[in-house]
């Protein structure tokens, strides 16, 4: 069986443009989740842990409820 462990992008965003790019990405996108997690991300690979990254960002919104 092989072992397998989740991906952070965190770990390869070490260099400021590539930070930037991500963020570039997120905002062109226009997707409100998308540029919250981009957000994250760039947070946690400049050492913010991630109780402090999830303190910050507001939650993500919640689908809406079908009305029945």
């Amino acid at each position: 069986m092989f072992k397998t462990e989740p991906f952070d992008a965190a770990r390869y965003l070490v260099s400021p443009q590539s930070q930037a790019e991500l963020l570039d990405n997120a905002l062109a996108s226009g997707d409100a989740p998308y540029i919250g997690q981009a957000l994250g991300v760039i947070a946690r690979a400049r050492g913010a842990s991630e109780a402090t990254v999830t303190s910050i960002l507001p939650p993500s919104p919640s689908p809406p409820r079908s009305r029945r």
